[in-house]
Order: structure tokens, then C-alpha cells, then sequence
């Protein structure tokens, strides 16, 4: 064994107190660290099953949904609204090339085709409507499970100190 040179420096006795301190301080700060890296980790992991369970979540919304589209008639409309639909058709073809022709503006609608049309647009909102609510509860349950996701990202941040000002 090669021969060392030693070095011996005296420290007061405060001085090596406080140095002891230090140095069992730093120990701490490095286990509370190795603690917390492991918290993160475990978060990390319950993150990524919370993710995949979101997401197999969603697929199964989406092939519900898809099933219930498929199983749910479609509306059938009558065939007097078929007829004044082509009538509508018809009519404002008609007045497109006589305002063309004769450039008349603003034309007084007729008031039994307004009221036809105002309970067509009626019906289209209400199955909107119903399209929307389902829609919106499935959204819902969606953001619920992305919410808990959140929650547990917000409280590994929250693990970590804030880093010293210097």
C-alpha cells in the first residue's frame, strides 16, 4: 500500500457540531428524496393504469354507442313531409330565378308552409337534443375519471419542495 498522506485540520468544537449537523441534514434531505422518488414512481404507475382504464372506458362508450345507433330505428318521415319538402324545393328554385329575372326582393312567405317548417325544425331539435344529452353524459363520465387523474398529478407536484431562491 502506497503510503497516504494525511491531513489533520483542528475544529473547534462548535465547529464539528455543526459540520455533524450539516452533514446528517444533507443524509436526511437524501433519504426524504429516495422516499419521495419512490412516491412518484407509485403515482406514476397508478397514473398509467388510471389511463388505460380511461381509455378501455371510452372504447367501450364509443361501441355502446355505436350498438345503440344500430339498434335504434331510424325516423321515418311521412310521406306529406317528403312531398312539401320537394314543394319547398321547387319553391325556392323558383323564386331564385324569378328574383334573378325579375329582381324582387323579400317575398312574402307563405304562412301554412311556415308552420310546416317550424314543426319539422321542431322534431330535428328534439332528436338534437336527445343526441346531445346522451352525448353529454357520456363526456361526463369521461372527465370524472380524468379529473381523479389530475387530482393524483396535482399532489405529486405538490411532494416536491420549491426549489431555493438564491
Amino acid at each position: 500500500m502506497p503510503s497516504q498522506n494525511v491531513l489533520h485540520i483542528k475544529l473547534e468544537y462548535e465547529e464539528s457540531i455543526s459540520a455533524k449537523r450539516g452533514i446528517l441534514s444533507t443524509e436526511m434531505h437524501v433519504l426524504n428524496l429516495a422516499k419521495r422518488i419512490v412516491r412518484y414512481r407509485n403515482l406514476r404507475l397508478q397514473e398509467h393504469k388510471l389511463r388505460s382504464r380511461a381509455y378501455s372506458k371510452m372504447k367501450e362508450v364509443k361501441a355502446n354507442i355505436r350498438k345503440l345507433e344500430n339498434t335504434l330505428p331510424t325516423p321515418r318521415i311521412p310521406r306529406i313531409l317528403k312531398r312539401h319538402e320537394q314543394k319547398e324545393k321547387e319553391e325556392r328554385e323558383e323564386t331564385k330565378t324569378s328574383k334573378n329575372k325579375e329582381k324582387k326582393l323579400n317575398q312574402p312567405a307563405d304562412i301554412e308552409s311556415q308552420l310546416q317548417c317550424t314543426a319539422i325544425v321542431s322534431k330535428l331539435f328534439l332528436q338534437l337534443h336527445l343526441t346531445l344529452t346522451l352525448t353529454l353524459a357520456y363526456i361526463t363520465i369521461i372527465l370524472q375519471s380524468l379529473n381523479t387523474v389530475t387530482r393524483i398529478h396535482i399532489m405529486v407536484i405538490s411532494m416536491f419542495p420549491k426549489p431555493l431562491k438564491q
